[in-house]
């Protein structure tokens, strides 16, 4: 059976006036947590805390039913044991509150908004995926865990986001895919507003599949028929929780790219190996290079330099940064490429002096500026992208940064694809 959910629900429920804790205690890890970051995200005044008892929690007064909360209340967000679940529902609804979570998993913080909303139907998944789009400054929109998905499937969350004005890309780990037209409907929404879907589905092996169905009741269903479903809808569909965060958070921040392929601008020789090897691995796009581009590009370099993608600039661009701004500026007008990848190392701490290596950044970001498609930052290695470094690149004006050679080149593989599909 088929559950219909409007917008208008869904968003009462992602976006709360009002809250009530049920089952508040001091004692509880969860409850404090709960109870932190709804004071953290301003609803302090709507925060009702409902005990057994009465008593003062959290250093407030709490009242024993949710008839006694003295305005409208959006959510109920349940904390009993499991044989009190049902009365608390009827407390819930006796007080007119429509929507009630029921605790399952654990909570983390979710700083800053950002573009990406994260969507799992496991808990722990969930705060996984968190924890990575937080270290890779992967901002998140919404963090929203459906567990067995009783009533509320992830698909009618996907609806609801696919509308939503926070959102420009959405991330999912699943177990299984409910209700498929639904799903498949909320895809169509998301493909039309120029939204990327990102799918981590679980269930390729036999044995994941029956942990699938002892975790969340899951029926993971035939994998290839999935795989199809999912290509067909112009869902990228990906085996990591690192290769899920980083495709959505490249897609919220490139949108739809004009073509897929790839043009690289190197200070590293044996990172443009690197990375070539990771490009043949996994199909992704490193076209050859225009005449006029290659031309171009060899009036810029030394004569020691050699004119091919991935473009290895040599260290002479320590001495002239400016070799980086012009070689950006040029690959970006190859008529085969869509994005430009620029391998440089970006700083995640500092020592209290300016970054020596700021010189550089800035003139990556003054090729950006120039260049005719999106360009992003990539690091050798997977690494934090903290304030530190936001700072660094905000100063530099490069708008984003995808940690890892071969972690960005599945990003932005998945987002080029991605890009070619009709909606």
């Amino acid at each position: 059976m088929t559950i219909s959910i409007t917008d208008q629900q869904l968003g009462s429920l992602l976006r709360p006036r009002s809250v009530a804790l049920v089952g508040a205690a001091d004692k509880s890890g969860f409850s404090q947590m709960a109870y932190r970051n709804l004071m953290e995200f301003g609803l302090g005044e709507h925060t009702y805390l409902v005990t057994r008892r009465g008593a003062r929690t959290h250093g407030r007064p709490t009242v024993t039913s949710c008839t006694q909360i003295p305005e409208p209340v959006d959510v109920a967000f349940m904390m009993v044991p499991r044989a009190g679940t049902l009365d608390a529902l009827s407390d819930a609804a006796a007080a007119g509150i429509r929507h009630a979570l029921v605790l399952s998993s654990g909570y983390a913080d979710a700083g800053a908004a950002g573009p990406v909303a994260l969507v799992s139907q496991s808990g722990m998944a969930a705060s996984a995926m968190l924890d990575f789009a937080t270290m890779t400054g992967v901002g998140p929109s919404y963090l929203v865990t459906v567990g067995n998905e009783a009533m509320l499937t992830a698909g009618h969350v996907l609806h609801y986001l696919a509308g939503d004005e926070h959102t420009k890309a959405i991330a999912l780990f699943l177990e299984t895919i409910r209700d498929p037209a639904v799903f498949a409907a909320a895809a169509h929404r998301a493909a039309a507003a120029g939204k990327a879907v990102v799918v981590l589905k679980s269930g390729r092996s036999e044995l994941s599949a029956k942990m699938a169905a002892a975790h969340t009741g899951a029926v993971a269903g035939d994998d290839h028929t999935i795989s199809e479903l999912l290509h067909d809808l112009g869902v990228i569909r990906v085996t990591s929780i690192e290769d899920l965060v980083l495709a959505a958070g490249a897609a919220a921040h490139l949108g739809r790219l004009a073509r897929p392929g790839i043009g690289v601008v190197s200070i590293s020789g044996g990172a443009c190996d690197m990375l070539a090897d990771h490009a043949a691995d996994l199909g992704a796009p490193l076209p050859v290079l225009a005449p006029a581009t290659r031309v171009a590009l060899a009036g810029i370099l030394p004569d020691f330099g050699t004119v091919q993608n991935p473009l290895d600039i040599t260290g002479a661009a320590i001495i002239e940064p400016g070799i980086f701004t012009r070689c950006i500026e040029v690959v970006s007008a190859d008529p085969s490429v869509g994005v430009v990848a620029v391998i440089n190392p970006l700083p995640w701490h500092g020592d209290g002096r300016p970054w020596p290596g700021q010189v550089l950044a800035d003139a990556i970001g003054a090729g950006a500026a120039r260049a005719r498609v999106p360009v992003v930052c990539v690091s050798q290695v997977m690494q934090p992208v903290t304030g530190y470094t936001m700072k660094v690149m905000a100063q530099a004006g490069i708008s984003y940064a995808i940690p890892g050679l071969r972690h960005c080149v599945a990003a932005l593989r998945n987002v080029g694809w991605w890009s070619g599909q009709s909606t």
